[in-house]
């Protein structure tokens, strides 16, 4: 037999083979526990899930502990990346010439820290700071060209068509379409003490240490500020929209640039914009959160820029491509911007909502997914970007975790099964076991 145990003492015993896996293991110690993803850890080693328990040694009457472990995921707009850093697996999906197709590097796709993806490419950094890629090379599928120094990365950033690597001493690296963002050059020495990196269509913002921003791409969408540079000072956040950029600063007030129809100018709403806290954005249009929970929107009306009159007090806020849907404080959850893309609750829907708690909203290119305390699912907008889940909604009971790309959701559920639903399913799998 052996004892399998969590962090909080709850255990159980569970029979012992030496030829079954480790993986085996972990299946039953996870439909026993209700607890999904779970990593198995012995005398302080990881155990991995391929091996047998000989090969693990682990024997009868061993002790093994149980550690709970969130998922890191990724989505291009037609890829889904699964990854387990401490558990060492890694799982893609998706169009298999966009970015769901690993198979040139899943032997190295193990203890993957973060991942991230373009339009039609994924990267993942590993546990050892190295950068792994596959997808459209024209899009950042393939980072040879700087693969020398993918070294020490901490986080991953991505545009449409090229990904930017901040490393642990504050450089950044970037590769894939020049135009979109791929060429850095001509700021590289810029790019110093850099802690976060956020991607437009075809611009990067590069926030740096001391509260400035530098930014590279095309100036139309974002990758030119040097009249703003006065103003772009003690920045704590950057946000940005499918060709504009909203720099949150330490003050609460806001700075916008880029494109001026999809959020770039904010003039008109500029008094407003004080004590904001929180920042978020559709592809045309940008809504801050203040302290008071005050919601404020800027940008194309049709994607989002307008605020519905009866908005209250807004606890989170999550945009598709042209909608947001709002978690009010007192419960409710309400939609706006285009129809096509979430911006209206259906009736049937509504109802749901309102029979219990939603704790998380998520969004897709244009759909909406709201997690309930009791783990069930509500989803509205386009059926082929997700919001429709009918064919996977007896699946959808006792989910922890919801994640998304542009056309589909992917729901962890507590046993560890992940189902998915959208416009991705046709191309990958229905439920995967992890």
């Amino acid at each position: 037999m052996v004892t399998v145990s969590l962090v909080s003492g709850n255990s159980v015993v569970l029979p012992f083979s030496g030829k079954a896996t480790v993986g085996q293991l972990k299946a039953k110690a996870q439909q026993h526990f209700q607890k999904g993803l779970l990593t198995l850890v012995a005398e302080a080693r990881i155990l991995d899930p391929d091996l047998t328990l000989e090969e693990a040694e682990i024997h009868k009457n061993s002790a093994v502990l149980a550690c709970v472990e969130p998922a890191k995921l990724g989505s291009s707009r037609w890829a889904m990346v699964l990854a387990l850093h401490t558990s060492m697996r890694c799982a893609v999906w998706g169009d298999l010439k966009k970015g769901g197709d690993c198979r040139n590097v899943q032997a190295q796709l193990k203890q993957v820290r973060q991942v991230q993806c373009t339009g039609a490419a994924c990267a993942a950094i590993l546990h050892d700071g190295s950068v792994i890629a596959w997808g459209d090379p024209g899009l950042g599928g393939n980072c040879s060209s700087v693969q020398e120094q993918l070294v020490d990365v901490e986080v991953l950033a991505a545009g449409v068509g090229a990904f930017a690597a901040v490393k642990c001493d504050g450089s950044v690296v970037t590769w894939g379409h020049a135009r979109f963002g791929g060429d850095c050059s001509e700021v590289q020495e810029e790019l110093q003490e850099v802690k976060q990196v956020t991607g437009s269509v075809a611009s990067f913002a590069a926030l740096r240490a001391d509260g400035s921003v530098v930014t590279w791409g095309l100036a139309h969408y974002g990758g030119s500020t040097h009249w703003l540079q006065q103003q772009l000072q003690q920045v704590q956040h950057i946000e940005a929209s499918r060709a504009a950029f909203a720099a949150l600063k330490a003050d609460g007030s806001v700075v916008t640039w880029g494109d001026p129809n999809l959020g770039g100018d904010s003039s008109a709403v500029q008094q407003s914009l004080s004590q904001v806290q929180q920042v978020s954005s559709t592809e045309g249009a940008f809504v801050a959160l203040s302290e008071e929970h005050r919601a404020v929107c800027w940008g194309e009306s049709s994607m989002g820029g307008r605020l519905p009159d009866d908005l209250g007090d807004v606890r989170l806020v999550r945009g598709t491509s042209s909608a947001f849907a709002a978690l009010m404080t007192d419960g409710r959850v309400l939609a706006w911007g285009n129809r096509q893309a979430g911006g209206d609750i259906p009736a049937a829907a509504a109802a749901e909502l309102g029979r219990g708690s939603v704790v998380e909203l998520c969004a897709s290119s244009g759909a909406f997914a709201a997690l309930k305390a009791d783990g069930s699912v509500v989803t509205w907008g386009n059926p082929k970007a997700g919001g429709d889940s009918s064919a996977v909604q007896e699946q959808l009971k006792q989910v922890t975790q919801i994640a998304r790309c542009l056309l589909a959701f992917a729901a962890v559920l507590a046993d560890g099964r992940v189902v998915c639903w959208g416009g991705l399913v046709q191309s990958g799998l229905q439920d995967l076991d992890l």
